[in-house]
């Protein structure tokens, strides 16, 4: 999408673009755009008791969005859900709010996932927020288990979620040859 690249075209200092749009939530009483639900009770929330500076990010854990090439290779990458989130803090804790920029997508519909869905989600955004806090890596292979409840048929089950991060891409051999 050509509205994530402009910033990155006529702005030399930034580095990532985040995308941001209304998220139609069909409910009870009709549609609404109060979708992002883990945007809203766990994002958000994490943003402004720890990073306080990024409250002000629309939707933090949007999928729409666009980085310089050269920025990403010096990223660690966090598998699954959590790559949103901590690309957004290390870009603001290593240049600053100059080099992140917003724009306006419009609306996009999703499917929304279940709640036991959104829980791994949840589980993988506290990981990263949890590492960055602590100034520590994430080793490339890590996972957590997750107990979920459900009701019927009555059992608990186990998630295995995921929160490895891969070592910035300058940092392996093969890239930097």
């Amino acid at each position: 999408m050509t509205a994530l690249v402009g910033p990155l075209l006529t702005d030399d200092r930034v580095r990532l673009v985040k995308g941001f749009y209304d998220r139609p939530l069909e409910m009870d009483d009709g549609p609404t755009t109060q979708g992002g639900r883990v945007t809203e009770l766990v994002a958000r929330p994490l943003l402004a008791l720890h990073w306080p500076e990024l409250s002000t990010v629309v939707q933090p854990l949007a999928g729409e969005w666009a980085a310089r090439r050269s920025h990403m290779a010096s990223l660690p990458v966090p598998v699954g859900y959590g790559v949103e989130l901590a690309t957004l803090i290390d870009t603001a804790e290593q240049h600053g709010l100059d080099a992140l920029a917003q724009v306006d997508l419009g609306r996009r519909a999703h499917k929304h996932q279940s709640v036991h869905d959104l829980g791994v989600m949840a589980t993988e955004i506290l990981a990263v927020a949890a590492r960055r806090r602590a100034g520590t890596a994430a080793a490339e292979d890590g996972s957590v288990e997750l107990m979920q409840y459900i009701r019927d048929p009555d059992e608990w089950r186990t998630r295995d979620v995921p929160i490895g991060e891969r070592p910035p891409a300058e940092t392996i051999e093969a890239f930097v040859r």
